[in-house]
């Protein structure tokens, strides 16, 4: 039961991020959609997970942000 619960809120938080990214891409946003993609990245370990390449070509997308 408790890994049913630890992997529901994993996957909320990966939805949470990709709502994020999302949201500052359409707003023109693209320092914020850098951050949540590297936000989402640091969350996934396995660099083979689909949720870990989504945010990573997102990421290589995006410049970094100026003073980082």
């Amino acid at each position: 039961r408790g890994l049913i619960q630890a992997t529901r809120l994993f996957s909320q938080a990966l939805e949470r991020q990709r709502f994020e990214i999302n949201r500052a891409l359409r707003e023109r946003d693209r320092d914020a959609a850098y951050w949540a993609a590297s936000r989402m990245i640091q969350m996934v370990p396995e660099k083979t997970d689909p949720a870990y390449q989504e945010a990573y070509k997102t990421l290589r997308s995006l410049q970094k942000p100026k003073g980082s």
